[in-house]
């Protein structure tokens, strides 16, 4: 009863600490993310990850739960800022769910224009399928090798993509629950009800550390587990830019990356 009692008291402040970034944090952060790392209008870092379960399902789609990594595992998409704060995540797909499976059910994909500007999009590993509003490193086939701008590419946004490494290792850290759910998923759908509360108030309590400012600790990152630009006038943030402008509906879906790479050879490759 406490237990619940104390979930309930976390999850009644929802509201106050988990939220997507209005448009002025989104323009806030994306300068913050821009004048750190020269990638301009990036809002979200997108990743996905699993958690895993202590003990097998007792479910009929049980070996659904069996993951990439994990014997059974629940995976969970999470969007943070640049703060590595949680801004949106998406928990209860089974393990054996590809990350791009659960991306493609969040907003951003069914109602982008609900989250992002026309300028804005997030940034993720090449799992995700490509679009303007989510922007990706260049794929490496087998035995391939990438051109050397497209490895400068993926090396600038890897710069801003470890921060999810970072908030997903500092929620696991924080929350050691979260590496070993010791709760069993039945047939019964509040077994998994009852996982994805706790989840919940885990994330609320993680954002809120994160406003706190509490300290973190590098040990809780498991790495395995997943220029100067300080000029406010600088080309990114003209209005004139090509980057500032919208993207027609039916420009092929590389069409934002094309133009990052683009920017990036004018302006930050040498």
């Amino acid at each position: 009863m406490f237990c619940r009692r104390v979930t309930e008291a976390i999850l009644s402040l929802r509201e106050e600490f988990y939220n997507w970034l209005n448009a002025e944090e989104r323009k806030k952060l994306a300068r913050i993310a821009y004048e750190d790392c020269g990638l301009p209008h990036v809002v979200g870092i997108a990743d996905g990850t699993l958690f895993p379960l202590a003990f097998e399902p007792e479910s009929i789609d049980a070996p659904d739960y069996s993951g990439r990594k994990y014997g059974y595992s629940l995976t969970t998409m999470i969007v943070c800022d640049y703060n590595k704060k949680i801004r949106y995540y998406l928990a209860g797909f089974p393990g054996c769910a590809h990350d791009n499976r659960v991306y493609n059910a969040t907003g951003f994909v069914k109602r982008p224009n609900d989250y992002l500007a026309d300028m804005e999009y997030n940034i993720g590993d090449s799992a995700f399928e490509i679009s303007p509003y989510m922007v990706l490193s260049f794929r490496k086939g087998k035995g391939e090798t990438l051109v050397e701008d497209h490895e400068k590419f993926n090396t600038r946004l890897a710069i801003v993509r470890i921060r999810s490494e970072h908030c997903i290792g500092i929620l696991k850290g924080r929350f050691p629950w979260l590496r070993s759910i010791r709760m069993k998923v039945t047939d019964n759908p509040k077994s998994v009800k009852l996982i994805l509360h706790l989840i919940d108030a885990t994330v609320i309590l993680h954002n809120m550390l994160i406003e706190f400012g509490e300290e973190e600790k590098e040990e809780w990152i498991d790495y395995e587990d997943f220029s100067d630009y300080d000029d406010e006038l600088r080309a990114p943030f003209r209005n004139d830019n090509v980057l500032n402008r919208s993207i027609a509906a039916a420009a092929p879906k590389d069409t934002r990356q094309k133009q990052l790479l683009r920017y990036f050879k004018e302006n930050v490759f040498h």
